[in-house]
């Protein structure tokens, strides 16, 4: 029987590693290499046949992402890649069941990524849970209604001038990652972009705001939003109306938002596309951390059993307590036999409704999930919110 490992990469195999993500992704190897360098070695696993790597995944970390307002550890996948000749023999789960394993060892609860097939990701646990939205705006219908907040050029690659206002924000945007330097970077000094504009948004001596982007030319006459942020409406109309300024030159923008985002929203027109809607996912990797870790609405006062099932990671069967006061959390694993009032719900589902992607009352008319209808107003109201949403790629 052919031997199959589970492993850390060495430091002389980065060439290896990179020509094998290489040729199963479809990406040049030096691109792969520089990508790896940038979400660190030390950070990507293996898995070897007969001592040869033939596969291999990165997990991003130290990262977040925003629940109920506060910052839950995730563990970002990236570039995952089964050399072409080892596909559908089962490697690719085992070096994904295995990867859940170290994210739990590391104390990490959650796991999310953007599937290159749902249906293999679903087999690891992983379901949709949330969207990225990219947008195209004509700039002819841009309106200058905002020339009392200042557009300052800045020129740095130091992310942390930014983080405070991206934190301030993520922080009341449902899905937004805790980012990790690796995210800063790909908005900031990105290999493939070069000429990265930056500028800070600035009224009355406070900093409310930040822009970087990048431009083609006369035969692309396209500006490219790499992030933005905005805290007020000033900051989110001082963007637009320094875009109004371009129609002379560029005929539209792309940018990444979402419908209930605050740049979406101060538009003076409807008249925008979504060029491409994205689906990303989401796994719990440990379910009490996971509950007891984000928050809640601070008005909450209740508690519900979950009865969870879990065919990958064991220790997330079982009945989980949840009582939520004051919006933090207390979590307790039960005895099965408890007398509780369950929702009897799988991995995956858990998934959709901690980060209200659906609700609890559609996956119960599905028959994904069951309880009580009391239980189901009680699930409803704790995990209820806006559609979350994710504006970069990992």
């Amino acid at each position: 029987m052919n031997k199959i490992e589970f492993d850390i990469v060495k430091e002389d195999e980065i060439q290896i590693l990179s020509d094998t993500l290489s040729m199963s992704l479809g990406f040049k190897s030096e691109i792969m290499k520089e990508w790896v360098n940038r979400v660190g070695l030390s950070n990507y696993r293996v898995i070897r046949l007969e001592g040869q790597i033939i596969g291999g995944v990165g997990i991003i970390t130290p990262l977040g992402q925003f629940w109920g307002g506060e910052s839950v550890p995730c563990g970002g996948i990236t570039t995952v890649g089964m050399a072409p000749e080892h596909r559908g023999k089962g490697y690719a789960l085992y070096m994904m069941t295995e990867t859940l394993k170290d994210i739990h060892k590391m104390g990490i609860p959650l796991s999310m990524l953007y599937p290159s097939t749902v249906p293999f990701y679903r087999k690891a646990g992983y379901e949709r849970a949330g969207g990225r939205y990219c947008y195209e705006i004509l700039t002819r219908i841009l309106v200058q209604n905002e020339k009392d907040t200042d557009m300052v050029r800045v020129e740095t690659d130091d992310y942390t001038r930014f983080e405070s206002i991206y934190r301030q924000k993520a922080a009341k945007t449902p899905g937004h990652l805790d980012r990790h330097p690796f995210c800063w970077k790909k908005a900031m000094n990105h290999p493939a972009k070069p000429n990265i504009y930056k500028y800070m948004i600035i009224r009355n001596g406070v900093e409310e705001g930040y822009l970087f982007y990048t431009q083609g030319d006369m035969t692309d006459p396209t500006v490219h939003v790499l992030d933005f942020c905005a805290l007020t409406q000033e900051a989110a109309r001082r963007i637009w109306t320094f875009f109004a300024q371009h129609k002379m030159i560029f005929k539209s923008i792309n940018f990444n938002s979402s419908p209930n985002d605050n740049m979406v929203h101060v538009l003076p027109e409807d008249r925008y596309q979504i060029t491409r809607y994205m689906d990303w996912m989401l796994r719990i990797v440990d379910v009490e951390k996971a509950l007891a870790l984000r928050g809640y609405a601070h008005e909450l006062d209740t508690e519900l059993t979950l009865d969870v099932e879990d065919e990958i990671l064991p220790w997330n069967n079982g009945r989980f307590r949840l009582e939520v006061r004051e919006g933090k959390a207390r979590v307790e694993k039960v005895d099965s036999t408890s007398s509780d009032k369950v929702i009897n719900v799988g991995i995956r589902e858990l998934a959709s409704i901690y980060t209200s992607f659906i609700s609890p009352r559609i996956m119960a008319m599905a028959g994904k999930i069951t309880g009580t209808d009391e239980q189901l107003s009680k699930i409803e109201l704790l995990f209820s919110g806006p559609s979350p949403w994710i504006a970069e790629m990992i």
